[in-house]
């Protein structure tokens, strides 16, 4: 089985002989995320629920996955703050370091469609200006499911809008096929 990574964002195709932002193992996506958002508190999106609407903290995840799939790197810069960092946590329970900047470097070397990364049972907790996205994600390269596990990532609410300030993600170990966390 092939393994990639997106550390709460930090997409690595290693397997398959692709360069990886810090690590040739990785991670992925499958389902929908449906529409969530989310006020002070907590929303499941999974289960429905407000996690920020067409502008919050989900949509600005979303649009991260969908820029992958269109092999996009440039829409992925926007979305992330300068210097956010992009990690995997190990079985062994290491930490790989990496960056969004290496992995929209990535992305821009994808075709459109080669990657897609679903996430499913996503969870968004707000609490004013901050906000967390749990999204565990099976993801296909070349319409092959690679790999699956959780995403976590950190958003920060700024003039702007919400941007993601860290991601980090964690490989599952199992079947893939089968992964499907509760929130």
């Amino acid at each position: 089985m092939m393994r990639c990574v997106i550390a709460a964002g930090m997409l690595c195709i290693a397997a398959a002989g692709l360069p990886t932002p810090a690590a040739s193992d990785g991670s992925a996506g499958d389902g929908s995320a449906g529409d969530a958002s989310a006020k002070d508190g907590a929303a499941d999106v999974g289960q429905g629920g407000d996690a920020g609407g067409t502008d919050g903290p989900l949509a600005v995840v979303t649009a991260l996955f969908d820029a992958m799939r269109a092999g996009d790197g440039a829409a992925v810069r926007p979305l992330v703050m300068e210097g956010a960092s992009l990690n995997r946590v190990m079985a062994d329970g290491r930490r790989r370091a990496g960056s969004f900047e290496t992995w929209a470097n990535w992305v821009d070397r994808q075709d459109a469609g080669a990657a897609d990364e679903r996430i499913f049972n996503v969870r968004v907790d707000r609490f004013g200006p901050l906000a967390s996205v749990w999204a565990p994600f099976k993801l296909y390269f070349n319409g092959e499911l690679a790999t699956c596990g959780v995403n976590h990532f950190i958003l920060n609410e700024t003039d702007a809008g919400w941007r993601i300030v860290h991601g980090i993600d964690t490989p599952h170990a199992g079947d893939c096929a089968t992964f499907n966390p509760d929130p």
